[in-house]
């Protein structure tokens, strides 16, 4: 786990990985007698994105499968980044296999991601994950999920590349 210093390279970061909900989400699920209708996305986040997307890729993961189809509209449709279907238990494995753990920032807010936020290059987690989650990761945010939360994660991204944004 990288410390919050000097230590902070920013050419070893090669990607961005951001959990949807309780991050880009308020968390909460809407639903209706049809089951899953809504979620709340924040309105700073996918601009603050669009800020650092040309210094680091971003990619986003979920293990909602009722909601998938509303997280897709939203992060691959409306915002144009790859949105991939994966279980919280199988996620660890996922990113080893496709990334060098030290080159990951990841971004969660789930018990279930501590085992993440402890192997990445950096963890960062919102200001609405439990103690526990937050204590894990490297930098917790101001703001809470789906209120900000990735804006503020963006801007600390931003700083630690020499980014001016």
């Amino acid at each position: 786990m990288a410390e919050e210093s000097d230590e902070l390279v920013p050419k070893q970061y090669k990607i961005f990985i951001l959990d949807v909900d309780g991050v880009m989400t308020d968390g909460g699920f809407y639903y209706s007698s049809k089951g899953k209708v809504l979620k709340r996305f924040g309105p700073d986040d996918a601009d603050a994105l669009g800020l650092i997307h040309k210094i680091i890729d971003i990619r986003f993961v979920s293990a909602d499968k009722k909601g998938f189809a509303i997280s897709k509209r939203r992060i691959s449709k409306d915002m144009g980044y790859a949105l991939d279907l994966v279980s919280a238990n199988q996620r660890l494995g996922w990113i080893t296999n496709q990334y060098e753990l030290s080159e990951v920032i990841y971004m969660g807010d789930s018990f279930r991601d501590i085992e993440i936020l402890k192997a990445v290059g950096l963890g960062i987690t919102p200001g609405s994950a439990s103690q526990k989650v937050k204590v894990q990761s490297d930098y917790t945010t101001d703001r809470d999920g789906g209120h900000g939360a990735v804006a503020d994660a963006c801007f600390y991204i931003a700083e630690i590349f020499g980014v001016n944004i």
